[in-house]
């Protein structure tokens, strides 16, 4: 659910998806980078804490790039049910078109009284 409490459509859900996969990526690089110095620096404690926290970035990362495989999925079936909708809705229109106006209501011919009075008979 987005914050004014609507629900969020599968493709603002991927954009937020891939948005995090970002950030997580950025955190990793960095925790990477001040795993290495605390090595460097001989600080294993904090080397270790550091390791702790790239290891929770990575399934968290994984857990993002699952969920972009899921939204895309998602995604491409609600495109695919919009195609079939509006080829539904041509093919009625095509239909509608080809059934024509319908039959005309008979009326009686004006000149069908002329000839009831031998008009035009012979």
């Amino acid at each position: 659910m987005a914050r004014n409490g609507k629900a969020q459509t599968v493709s603002e859900r991927l954009e937020a998806a891939r948005t995090s996969l970002a950030a997580a990526e950025t955190k990793i690089g960095e925790l990477e980078a001040s795993r290495r110095q605390a090595l460097a620096a001989d600080k294993d404690a904090e080397a270790a804490r550091l390791d702790g926290e790239l290891e929770q970035h990575r399934r968290l990362l994984r857990v993002h790039t699952d969920k972009i495989a899921l939204l895309e999925g998602e995604l491409a079936e609600e495109l695919r049910q919009k195609q079939i909708r509006e080829q539904a809705a041509l093919i009625a229109r095509i239909k509608k078109t080809l059934a024509g106006p319908g039959p005309r209501p008979q009326r009686p011919c004006r000149w069908q009284s002329m000839n009831a009075c031998g008009f035009g008979t012979r």
